[in-house]
């Protein structure tokens, strides 16, 4: 995870509210930070390194967390017609997460309307014909996946999703498979479960295991979360099953966020720089 791109040079500085811009009466970079919502560790974290390096370079950065782009069929509120105050001479480039921003119209949408918006843009996930920064997430998951396997014995391994649309839930879910295939353990459908990356999710998807899917909760002894609120929600569903963490079941998380190191009991997870990324993007 400290293989990141460096497509992008940073030119950084201060976060203001998007109203404050109107009276600012001397101009500087003003960087536009389109994001769904900033309520999970992981778009905080992300703020941070932006903010950081954005004051470092003395520029401004602005905030829109005005949800994703909704296909029309949506249940979440569609506040993504805020965006389009990302233009200029309010804003003069904008710095994207493109793997949210896609849960629902796919990346193609969101190349649409980066096309539209014309301006200078930088995706903090992979982004095809735009310049993006990413983790590399293969080398920390597969360690801790076989190190699930090969010091703890733990063979029956689940797998909890994020957003179906979010390439890097595709991306975890993927590596999963590969290690899982690799070494010749159980690989049951019925065991990859479904999850949107918030911690309701994580205590849902073993609800669904053991109710939908008639899975007994003995039969696995391994849960791989995409990342640490659906593994800290998993764990709190298991302990009110009376099921011990990790003596019966072993649990792994993905971001290394403070919800990892608050849980009870502390939760394994693959550390992601999040801040670092956000920094890179600026």
């Amino acid at each position: 995870h400290d293989a990141l791109p460096s497509s992008v040079s940073a030119i950084g500085g201060n976060i203001v509210l998007f109203g404050a811009y109107m009276t600012q009466t001397t101009r500087q970079p003003i960087l536009g930070f389109l994001v769904d919502d900033l309520l999970s560790q992981y778009q905080v974290r992300l703020l941070m390194g932006l903010q950081r390096a954005a004051r470092k370079h003395r520029a401004r950065l602005i905030s829109i967390p005005a949800g994703w782009f909704s296909d029309g069929n949506s249940r979440r509120f569609d506040g993504s017609f805020l965006f389009n105050l990302a233009r200029p001479p309010a804003i003069d480039g904008v710095i994207l997460e493109a793997s949210i921003m896609a849960t629902e119209v796919g990346v193609d949408g969101v190349q649409s309307f980066c096309k539209k918006l014309g301006l200078p843009t930088v995706s903090v996930s992979s982004l095809e014909g735009y310049p993006w920064v990413d983790a590399n997430a293969s080398a920390g998951l597969r360690q801790a996946i076989e190190h699930l396997i090969f010091v703890h014995d733990r063979r029956r391994l689940c797998f909890i999703r994020g957003s179906a649309g979010n390439s890097h839930s595709q991306e975890r879910e993927q590596i999963f498979r590969s290690v899982v295939q690799e070494h010749g353990l159980p690989l049951r459908e019925e065991w990859i479960l479904p999850g949107d990356f918030l911690e309701g999710s994580g205590a849902q998807a073993i609800t669904t295991l053991i109710k939908d899917r008639g899975v007994s909760i003995g039969d696995i002894d391994g849960i791989i979360a995409a990342n640490d609120p659906m593994a800290v929600g998993a764990m709190g569903e298991l302990a009110a099953r009376n099921v011990h963490v990790p003596r019966d079941i072993a649990v792994v998380g993905f971001d290394d966020d403070d919800l990892a190191r608050h849980a009870d009991p502390p939760l394994t997870t693959v550390a992601q720089l999040v801040e670092r990324i956000g920094a890179k993007a600026v």
